[in-house]
C-alpha cells in the first residue's frame, strides 16, 4: 500500500471512530507501529488529526466543544436516566461536589425538588437556582472566573477555594473517555478544577452519556483507577464498554431510560 493511500485511510478510520490507537491502525492496514507512528507525525504536522497518548483523535473533536445552552438540548432522556441513578446514591447530611455539565445540572434539579438534607459544592452557576428550590440543601458556589461554554468557575481562586472542603461523593462530567481509561475535557483550566473536586472527595462518581465513550479531548483530568463508579446509558457501545472493563477494571453503572 501506498503511503499516500494508507494516510487517507488513516484519516477515515479517525473521522468514523473519533480515536484510534496505533495497535489499532497497525494491525487493520497491516502496517508496523512504527510505520504509522511516522505517518500520524506527518498528518499531525498537516493538520488532519492529533496525536495523543498511544494512537490519534479527529481534529474536529478536539476543536469544537458545544456551549451550555447546546447541550442543555442534545440526549436528555439518556442525561435524564443518569441524573436519576446519581440521585439514588444519596443520603441525607452528605456533602457533595457537583462538577459544572448538562447532566449534573439535572442531578442539581432533581435534588432542588426533593426534600434531601445535603451540603452541595458547586462550581456551576447555572446548578445554584436548581439547588436552592430545595430549602434543606446547604449550597456554596465556589467563584473564580467564568468560563462561558459550560458556565463554570474556575481558575486559581476556584481551586483555592475548593481546598478547603471535604465531601463524600464528587459527581464529575466528562467530554471524553478513552479505551485506555483516560478521562478529558476540552479546557485546560476546567480540568485542574475537575482534578481539585477529584482530590476533595471521598468517593468520585463520572456522569457521561453515550457520545463521550471512545473520545480524547484535550486535557486529562483523571485515569480510571481514580474513579469509583462510571454511570452511563444503554445506547453507549457495548464492545466500549466490556472493553474498558476488562482494560481498566473500571466500575460501569449501565442505566435504561425512564418510562
Amino acid at each position: 500500500m501506498l503511503a499516500s493511500q494508507r494516510k487517507s485511510l488513516i484519516i477515515e478510520l479517525i473521522k468514523k471512530n473519533q480515536f484510534i490507537s496505533v495497535a489499532e491502525l497497525s494491525q487493520q492496514l497491516n502496517a508496523s507501529e512504527a510505520t504509522i507512528r511516522r505517518d500520524l507525525t506527518s498528518l499531525e504536522l498537516a493538520g488532519k488529526l492529533e496525536r495523543t497518548h498511544g494512537g490519534a483523535t479527529s481534529i474536529e473533536n478536539i476543536h469544537h466543544e458545544e456551549k451550555m445552552i447546546e447541550k442543555q438540548t442534545l440526549n436528555i432522556k439518556e442525561k435524564l436516566s443518569i441524573a436519576r441513578r446519581a440521585f439514588s446514591l444519596l443520603k441525607d447530611y452528605q456533602t457533595i461536589i457537583l462538577d459544572a455539565g448538562s447532566t449534573t445540572q439535572l442531578l442539581a434539579r432533581l435534588i432542588g425538588e426533593s426534600s434531601l438534607h445535603l451540603t452541595v459544592i458547586t462550581n456551576a452557576t447555572s446548578h445554584f437556582p436548581e439547588l436552592i428550590m430545595n430549602p434543606n440543601v446547604e449550597c456554596y458556589l465556589v467563584g473564580g472566573k467564568i468560563r462561558s461554554n459550560t458556565l463554570a468557575c474556575v481558575g486559581s481562586l476556584a481551586i483555592s477555594s475548593m481546598a478547603r472542603f471535604k465531601a463524600d461523593i464528587a459527581f464529575l462530567g466528562v467530554n471524553g473517555i478513552s479505551i485506555q481509561g483516560e478521562f478529558t475535557t476540552a479546557d485546560v483550566e476546567e480540568s485542574l478544577m475537575k482534578r481539585a473536586m477529584l482530590d476533595r472527595a471521598s468517593s468520585v462518581v463520572v456522569l457521561s452519556d453515550h457520545t463521550k465513550f471512545n473520545k480524547q479531548w484535550l486535557s486529562v483530568f483523571a485515569n480510571a483507577h481514580e474513579i469509583d463508579l462510571l454511570i452511563c446509558d444503554q445506547e453507549g457501545d457495548s464492545k466500549f464498554i466490556s472493553d474498558l472493563q476488562e482494560t481498566t477494571e473500571l466500575s460501569i453503572d449501565v442505566v435504561s431510560y425512564p418510562s
